[in-house]
């Protein structure tokens, strides 16, 4: 009875029915009892579906404590730690369903992302092939493997499984935007754009789209469009500070400082890539002539960052100018 018991609580349903139906001796008690703990179980899933994370974790540790077999339990509780960049608990939680399910192409799959997440690419990239020999015909594992050989320079492996992704679904606007990654690092920047302009097509809410478009516009000297492709990344992405960095970037190009500052000043704001964003802003101002608005950032500049070469040169010329405009005003 104990055995019959130890199940993955997605099958509790018509395990109960089987056991029911075969006429098997079983403590009347023990029906509401296992049935209490799909619903405790429900009640978790609602809890990391609504993204309170930690509350999931605390009921899914309940039910693990009493069932530690509870695969579905592990599984979930793997997920809402990876929701919390958790990720060694993740694996921990991974490895323990692996051993109650070795053939689940979906656990190797999400370890495999763990592993990403941990940056043991090696891992991973067997974990998300282990994942597709299971089944290959989940385009997701193809994606994460995909982004594995990406992030290691494997640009030719990753583009043979976006071709593998699109075989599975043409409308894969995911595959289109990693395609679009790839062809960006192989310096094929029209490419980069078309495969953008598809992804956005079939999922406007791709914002790593528009930044990929936008920098591969920029390169190609289409900064209007590259400005334009930034400006909408921030308003679809709730300014994430990647967006402003690299309008400010085309702004400087274009000689546009005052509008480079602002971008810079948002940047700073939001606390993204501080000696590098008053190195640049220092910069601009340096550009505008504003010596001392100038000097002030690349003092911040190297306070934060002490070998910060550009802030270090950028500095002696602001000092430069400082005393140079100084001395006239006093000729004056």
């Amino acid at each position: 009875m104990r055995a019959a018991l130890q199940f993955s609580s997605r099958c509790l349903p018509i395990a109960l029915f089987v056991i029911l139906q075969s006429g098997c001796s079983i403590v009347a008690s023990k029906i509401p009892y296992i049935l209490n703990e799909e619903k405790q179980l429900s009640i978790a899933i609602d809890e990391y579906n609504s993204k309170h994370y930690k509350n999931a974790i605390e009921k899914l540790s309940a039910i693990l404590s009493a069932h530690p077999r509870t695969l579905r339990a592990l599984e979930y509780r793997a997920l809402s730690f990876r929701q919390l960049h958790e990720y060694k608990k993740a694996l921990n939680d991974l490895n323990q369903a692996l051993l109650l399910d070795p053939e689940s192409a979906y656990i190797y799959g999400m370890r495999g992302r763990t592993y990403s997440d941990l940056n043991d690419n090696e891992k991973a990239i067997l974990d998300f092939t282990k994942s597709i020999t299971l089944d290959p015909s989940v385009p997701w594992t193809y994606y994460g493997r995909a982004s594995t050989y990406c992030d290691q320079g494997e640009i030719y492996q990753a583009l043979d499984d976006c071709a593998k992704m699109l075989e599975i679904d043409r409308k894969d606007a995911a595959a289109y935007e990693l395609r679009a990654l790839c062809n960006f690092k192989l310096f094929k920047k029209r490419a980069c754009i078309e495969d953008c302009d598809k992804a956005i097509s079939l999922d406007p809410a791709l914002i790593n789209a528009y930044g990929l478009r936008g920098n591969a516009n920029a390169d190609l000297g289409f900064y209007e469009a590259a400005i334009n492709d930034f400006t909408i990344g921030i308003a679809k992405s709730n300014a994430y500070p990647p967006f402003y960095l690299h309008r400010a970037n085309v702004y400087r190009k274009l000689n546009l400082y005052s509008k480079a500052v602002a971008d810079e000043t948002a940047l700073i704001s939001k606390r993204y890539d501080l000696a590098s964003s008053y190195a640049k802003r220092g910069y601009d101002y340096l550009q505008m002539k504003k010596y001392e608005h100038a000097l002030a950032d690349f003092n911040e500049a190297l306070a934060l960052d002490p070998k910060c070469h550009s802030a270090k040169v950028n500095r002696e010329i602001a000092l430069f100018w400082l005393a140079h405009s100084k001395d006239k005003n006093k000729l004056e």
